[in-house]
């Protein structure tokens, strides 16, 4: 995939978290900065991210790519949904790959080490 001002048909990513009874926590660009190659990009977990408080419970984490252009979004592509459930005071992290011309896997990523 291209990332966001690489080349033409740049794209974002963007995710939805939605706790068990079905409210939206959160839902909009992955936040964090974009870096990468015309070969593969990444996106979030580095300058810029931030962090989301969730109380306990459990999640269901979607997440997808779509063009962006002044705040507004494309049709999303390339979705994939996973879940993690959330003790009091755990930090997780989620990482969602998208290869190229297979479909996108999510699946639990390194436990984040707090900052102070």
């Amino acid at each position: 995939m291209h990332g966001l001002y690489c080349c033409a048909g740049d794209v974002t990513a963007f995710d939805r978290i939605k706790a068990a009874d079905g409210t939206v926590a959160y839902e909009g660009l992955l936040s964090g900065s974009e870096t990468g190659t015309q070969d593969s990009t990444t996106f979030g977990g580095t300058y810029g991210s931030q962090l989301l408080v969730l109380p306990p419970g459990r999640y269901t984490v979607t997440t997808w790519l779509a063009t962006e252009d002044k705040g507004v979004s494309g049709p999303p592509y390339d979705a994939c949904t996973t879940s993690i459930e959330l003790d009091a005071g755990q930090a997780a992290q989620l990482d969602a790959e998208f290869p190229a011309g297979q479909a996108c896997t999510a699946k639990p990523g390194p436990v984040p080490t707090p900052q102070y």
